[in-house]
């Protein structure tokens, strides 16, 4: 990038450039996929490294629902009927905090 644009266009340019550095992380559901109203269920995220910090969305959602660091377990509670959906989580590591993995794939959860 020429020395002249903004630090935003770097910024943006930087992170779409970087966001393949890293692999998918996985994503799953537990109990499982079908949740009945009002359970909790957890939702994992799992990388390569242990060091991960993962971040969870909802897909369609802007902001994480939560962002953790190593583990990579969140738990929604008491699942409601607005619960259900698509999720997805992403990866980075503390040393490299600018640099995003790839998107999981999606995991679907159903509220029954």
């Amino acid at each position: 990038l020429a020395p002249r644009q903004s630090h935003g266009q770097c910024l943006t340019l930087c992170l779409l450039l970087s966001a393949e550095m890293y692999p998918k992380p996985t994503i799953s559901l537990s109990p499982g996929r079908v949740t009945a109203l009002g359970q909790d269920v957890t939702v994992r995220c799992r990388a390569g490294r242990r060091d991960a910090r993962f971040s969870l969305f909802k897909v369609g959602d802007r902001t994480p629902l939560g962002n953790m660091e190593p583990g990579g377990e969140f738990l929604i509670r008491s699942v409601r009927w607005g619960d259900g959906g698509s999720y997805t989580c992403y990866y980075h590591y503390a040393s490299d905090p600018f640099a995003w993995s790839e998107p999981s794939d999606p995991v679907e959860l159903v509220v029954a």
